[in-house]
């Protein structure tokens, strides 16, 4: 699981983490989004062995925790060319926040290394008073060692595309993608970029106006769309507590294809609620099935005992998001298969004639009936099909490039069983 915030925590575009001690231990203050969305991964039994947290480009906003005269106000900035200094004042005779952080600002921009990569500007009036800090050129920089000052974080104006680039230019050892930014546009420009993809995004939202008489929102947006590897999620804590790093986490341990995502068990989320903050009605419920939005409910009225559910698990276009994985996984794996296959023949090849042809169906045989109920993954049913032609009907172009693209099959999913009606009948004798 890859969770995007904005801050500037580290300098990299992403960074691995397996617990979220290890988090604080970073300097991430347990108040951020970064820290919430890793609470929420580790509170699931078993728990994910590491998320990684990527890191969307943003301003630093410090402010002074008092203006106390006399007192010493401290920040360390180190910046992309390995820049770093320590910039430090002890404030004068009766200091606001103002004064404080505009003798910081001189500091600061005095220094023409540091002043070459970030850019300072101070920002309102008296103990209203903050500065703000901005790369120059979309590079990194960091703030730490703070004294008597504390740091918060704008609105980032990095595209879903741009941090998703510069995360994959570092790694590309993720499959479900989340993120701190819930607006439209970056929402939607995310899933974009998913659909082209072998990867899934998921986000929730908090815009009640999927209950009007006629739906608008992101969540409507992302059904129109018809994106089949995007889920998005109801809950009214979508921007504080992230629940759909908390959904993914509890299922990400399991074998794909062995459980559904539908109906389950998580941890560490409240149940989805509407605007009077009472959990969604029947109505409300069947608004978010419209459009094929996720949402959390508790099974029973017990809140001590009785457990909150990932209700529907579903992708925006309608497909159960167990299939769209199993079928990832499965093509993953075919690939995999015929890599090695391949490049294994040490002291042979793989000849373009019948033989050849035959071994390949073998291959594929072999790696079917591994995601059958007999196999590691129940994903699809025993009685598949491979269709291969005679080596005689392959194209001359096809020899010609030595591509065997004639080779096929024909599966049926397991499928499962998310509710179960009952119909009886009592009789007297």
């Amino acid at each position: 699981i890859l969770f995007i915030g904005q801050h500037n925590f580290f300098p990299e575009s992403v960074r691995s983490y397996g617990s979220t001690k290890a988090m604080v231990e970073d300097g991430i203050a347990t108040t951020h989004p970064v820290y919430k969305a890793g609470l929420g991964a580790f509170s699931q039994t078993p728990a994910p062995q590491e998320i990684l947290i990527g890191r969307q480009i943003v301003d630093s906003v410090l402010s002074t925790e008092d203006a106390v005269q006399g007192k010493e106000y401290a920040v360390t900035i180190s910046a992309e060319g390995a820049v770093s200094a320590t910039f430090s004042i002890t404030a004068g005779a009766t200091p606001t926040s103002q004064t404080i952080l505009d003798a910081m600002k001189v500091l600061i921009d005095a220094d023409t290394d540091i002043a070459a990569v970030i850019t300072t500007t101070l920002v309102g009036l008296g103990d209203d008073a903050t500065l703000e800090i901005s790369s120059t050129a979309g590079g990194w920089f960091t703030i730490s060692a703070l004294v008597g000052m504390e740091e918060s974080f704008g609105t980032s104006t990095e595209t879903a595309a741009d941090v998703l680039a510069a995360i994959e230019a570092e790694t590309e050892d993720f499959y479900y993608v989340t993120a701190q930014d819930k607006s439209n546009i970056f929402v939607t420009d995310m899933a974009t970029e998913i659909e082209a993809k072998l990867k899934v995004y998921a986000t929730s939202i908090d815009e009640t106006t999927v209950f009007d008489a006629v739906q608008t929102g992101t969540l409507v947006n992302l059904k129109d769309g018809n994106f089949f590897r995007t889920m998005g999620i109801y809950h009214q804590e979508a921007e504080e507590s992230f629940p759909e790093v908390a959904r993914l986490a509890e299922f990400v341990f399991a074998v794909t294809g062995n459980i559904s995502y539908g109906i389950r068990r998580v941890a560490a989320v409240t149940v989805s609620r509407n605007a009077a903050g009472n959990p969604l009605t029947k109505t409300q419920q069947d608004k978010l099935k419209l459009i094929n939005a996720d949402f959390f409910a508790r099974v029973g009225r017990d809140s001590a005992s009785d457990p909150i559910i990932g209700v529907i698990g579903k992708v925006a276009s309608g497909e159960w998001l167990d299939n769209i994985v199993g079928r990832d996984n499965m093509q993953v794996d075919i690939e995999a298969d015929f890599n090695t296959f391949l490049i294994n023949q040490k002291n042979s090849k793989v000849a373009l004639n019948n033989k050849g042809i035959n071994q390949s169906k073998n291959i594929l045989q072999t790696t079917l009936t591994n995601y059958t109920p007999e196999g590691t993954h129940n994903f699809i049913n025993s009685d598949f099909e491979i269709f291969v032609p005679d080596a005689s009907e392959v194209p001359l172009a096809d020899k010609a490039a030595r591509t065997f693209r004639q080779i096929s099959f024909k599966a049926t999913l397991t499928n499962a069983i998310h509710m179960v009606e009952i119909t009886g009948t009592l009789s007297y004798e």
